[in-house]
């Protein structure tokens, strides 16, 4: 599952980041690494921006288009 296919409210475990190497550095300083734990806390409409809460931070993500 992606992250834009997670569930407000659902928690998941990052198992994979399929990017290229400047958005897995940008990501990574985060906290968005394989292996964390994270959960979905809002998705605004049409998907972006998403917000999560990783190891206790919230963190906002928008979809770049």
């Amino acid at each position: 599952m992606t992250l834009n296919a997670l569930p407000v409210g659902a928690r998941a475990v990052v198992a994979e980041i399929a990017a290229d190497q400047t958005e897995r550095d940008r990501l990574a300083q985060l906290g968005l690494l394989q292996g964390v734990s994270l959960r979905c806390t809002l998705r605004g409409a049409g998907g972006s921006p998403t917000a999560f809460e990783i190891q206790g931070v919230a963190v906002k993500i928008i979809k770049n288009v």
